[in-house]
């Protein structure tokens, strides 16, 4: 596998705030050198550079994939809001300083949700939680 932003060699130019983001994952050094370059990355250098989070290879590929969605489906879905709500406002605001105060209270929420009330049951009854969701 491959990964690469080949734009300069169809005079594309990338927009700051695509660039911000993979500056951000990947750094300065990276980023230029995908963009100026227009060369091509193979998995074990894009992961190494922030931009995969796991390589794996064409044949354990359906089993990962497997394993990942049950254990994504298994956690907390008022977890996974709270969670990707936080990490949207990390990258709309770009630090946790800017973002406004209200937003930042997203675990104190999720602190009163069943779901969290089933994950200490769970974790003291010693079992495999069942959350509904809210």
């Amino acid at each position: 596998m491959q990964i690469g932003l080949p734009a300069a060699k169809r005079g594309i130019a990338i927009g700051h705030a695509f660039l911000s983001r993979l500056e951000h994952l990947a750094g300065a050094a990276n980023t230029s050198y995908m963009l100026l370059s227009s060369r091509l990355m193979y998995a074990p250098a894009a992961f190494n550079a922030g931009l995969l989070s796991v390589v794996t290879s064409p044949a354990d590929l359906d089993a990962f994939v497997d394993d990942l969605v049950s254990d994504i489906a298994q956690n907390s879905p008022v977890s996974h809001r709270m969670h990707k709500a936080a990490i949207a406002d990390l990258i709309e605001y770009g630090s946790l300083e800017l973002i406004p105060q209200g937003r930042r209270d997203l675990q104190s929420t999720s602190e009163v949700s069943d779901d969290f009330l089933e994950g200490v049951r769970s974790f003291v009854e010693k079992r495999k939680p069942n959350f509904p969701g809210r």
